[in-house]
Formats: C-alpha cells, sequence, structure tokens
C-alpha cells in the first residue's frame, strides 16, 4: 500500500459518541496487521469511498506510515474514516485486544455492507451505510503550528525541522496522555509537528 493510498491518523481519534470496550477479547482473525490495513482501505474504495482515514495507535514514521515494528499499544482500537458521496462516514472497533483484529472487523462489517449491495436491496444499503455517520477525525490543528509548538516568528530569526523536534519532544514530557496529558492536546501537538516538518527544511 502506497501513501497515496491511505492516509494513517495517530494516535487514535474515536468517533465522539461511541461507546468504548471495557472489556477486550481475542478473535480467531489470522490476519497481519499491514494486509488488514490494506484490505480495508479497498473494500472501502469498492464501496466508493475517497479520503479515507485509518486512525490508531500504532506509532507512525515521520511520512505517515506506520512503524515498522511498532508494538502493539495499549489502546488497540481503530477508527476509519471516509467520504462517499459528499457525506462524511465512519466505522470503529476496540472489541479485539489487537490492532490487527479490530481493522479485521470493520473489514468484516464494510464486507457484509458490501454483500448486501451485491443482493440489490440497494434501498437498504443506502440506509444502512448512510447512518455510519461521525464527525471526521481530527487531524488537523486548529491553531497555527507555531503556536502549538511555541516557534513565534521573531526579526531574523529563522526555524528548522530540528528546532520543531525539540519542541515537539520537551511537548510530549506533558501533552502525552501516558504522562498526564489530554488526548485533544496530543493530537493538536502531532498534527502540528507533522505540519511543521513539511514546511521547514531539516
Amino acid at each position: 500500500m502506497t501513501e497515496d493510498e491511505q492516509h494513517i491518523a495517530y494516535p487514535l481519534e474515536w468517533p465522539h459518541g461511541w461507546p468504548r470496550t471495557p472489556q477486550r477479547k481475542h478473535s480467531r482473525f489470522e490476519v497481519e496487521r499491514g494486509r488488514a490495513a490494506a484490505e480495508l482501505v479497498h473494500a472501502l474504495e469498492l464501496m466508493g469511498c475517497k479520503d479515507i482515514v485509518i486512525s490508531s495507535n500504532v506509532q507512525v514514521r515521520r511520512d505517515g506510515l506506520p512503524l515498522a515494528g511498532a508494538p502493539e499499544p495499549r489502546d488497540p482500537g481503530v477508527a476509519v474514516y471516509w467520504v462517499r458521496n459528499a457525506r462524511p462516514g465512519c466505522m470503529a472497533c476496540d472489541l479485539y485486544r489487537t490492532t490487527r483484529e479490530n481493522l479485521r472487523a470493520v473489514w468484516q462489517a464494510v464486507e457484509a455492507m458490501r454483500a448486501l449491495k451485491r443482493s440489490g436491496a440497494t434501498q437498504v444499503f443506502e440506509q444502512a451505510f448512510g447512518g455510519l455517520r461521525a464527525l471526521p477525525a481530527n487531524i488537523r490543528p486548529q491553531r497555527h503550528w507555531r503556536d502549538v509548538l511555541g516557534l513565534v516568528e521573531a526579526a531574523g530569526r529563522k526555524y528548522t525541522g530540528h528546532d520543531a523536534t525539540l519542541s515537539y519532544r520537551t511537548q510530549l514530557l506533558t501533552k502525552h496522555p501516558d504522562h498526564g496529558g489530554s488526548q485533544d492536546d496530543f493530537v493538536e501537538l502531532q498534527a502540528a509537528y507533522e505540519q511543521a516538518l513539511r514546511e521547514l527544511s531539516v
């Protein structure tokens, strides 16, 4: 899967109003995490979905792709967002103990929808699929990345990607949920850092 085929959002942005699973369990899914993600994206594309975003707590590289050998996160939940017929939609799952299992569970739900559509019950399909609406993942900072990272413009001062990295790592010590920070602040920090790296030279 290429970067153009999938946008991965880190950390997990769980859809507003969706309950979380208090007790997770194992499944019988035998699939590798990358394959599960690729097949999920492909199934959604066959349904006419665009702007597909898979959000999870699996760590990513600077280019947005999953970090090779990234450990299984403590929260293995997965949320996938898309746009279809100009309407945003979402499915999420945290029933199972690993991200690969939760990715596979969402894929199975999408495949069930595809089977419904193939059966000719188009109206039922549109009602069911159209009901999967949620606000898209908050993967872009509302404030400018300079404000989030504290890299305020100053006369004669040119910031680099190294400056952004130092600020990002410093703020992680207080804004990461594992260190007492809020999920919203961490999402904003992560998005600001990614945006800064795209604009600044290292």
